[in-house]
């Protein structure tokens, strides 16, 4: 997690190659690079600009990659990747400084920054079905408790009304004003809801201190250093 402070400062220097405090080196030459999830093969391109049910947005960038597993009999399952997209003018706005440790990165979840959870499904074991349970397992106390129930049930809708199976992608957008969308690329929003609370909530999932997947909150985290100096490069406040 000890890129996240420089990641900011690269945001603000205007797109230094440099790598600042001790944060690892960005890709030489400031160009966008896509990444492979090492495990599954899942590629995951460098930036999107096609979210939130729509195409020709601002480019989020990508900061990291991981898998999602499930110990099954005795042996972890890869059920899906996860990788993390975020408008990176808007997170060096939002937090300003950071510490660099895991909970420098936790701030992103309750911060106004637009950002997009990309979903690759991998294992047959998964379904709509078994992930919506999985996010109750993870947030349903805290959704009823604050309210949120409602908000909660057609955001789950959504996922209902996509087929779930190994190779499907599907979007999680988050927009800075606290609104949550989910879909299938090229296939609209099945779900739009507003609902800061709830952005929060699944952004914690894979952010959070009881991350669903260690190893793609420790890439996010790494990642973000690079992410926001190739936003900068590319001229695009994001």
């Amino acid at each position: 997690a000890a890129g996240l402070p420089a990641a900011l400062e690269l945001a603000q220097a205007g797109g230094d190659a440099g790598t600042g405090g001790t944060a690892p080196a960005p890709p030489s030459g400031a160009k966008a690079s896509s990444q492979t999830e090492p495990e599954t093969g899942h590629k995951y391109a460098a930036a999107i600009t096609a979210y939130g049910g729509g195409t020709g947005r601002s480019a989020q960038n990508l900061v990291g990659v991981g898998v999602r597993k499930k110990k099954v009999m005795g042996s972890a399952i890869k059920l899906y990747t996860v990788g993390l997209y975020v408008d990176s003018a808007g997170a060096k706005a939002a937090l300003g400084s950071a510490d660099g440790t895991a909970a420098a990165l936790e701030n992103l979840m309750g911060a106004s920054v637009a950002q997009t959870l990309r979903i690759v499904f991998e294992s047959r074991l998964i379904n709509a079905q078994r992930l919506n349970e999985s996010f109750d397992d993870a947030l349903l106390k805290d959704m009823q408790a604050a309210g949120e129930a409602e908000n909660f049930r057609q955001l789950k809708a959504g996922f209902g009304k996509i087929d779930l199976k190994p190779g499907v992608e599907i979007l999680i957008s988050i927009t800075k004003d606290g609104a949550i969308s989910v879909e299938e690329p090229g296939k609209g929003a099945t779900a739009t809801v507003e609902s800061r609370k709830l952005c929060q909530g699944m952004l914690s999932v894979y952010l959070g201190p009881s991350a669903v997947s260690p190893e793609a909150k420790a890439s996010m985290a790494a990642g973000l250093p690079a992410a926001l100096e190739l936003a900068q490069a590319g001229g695009d406040a994001g």
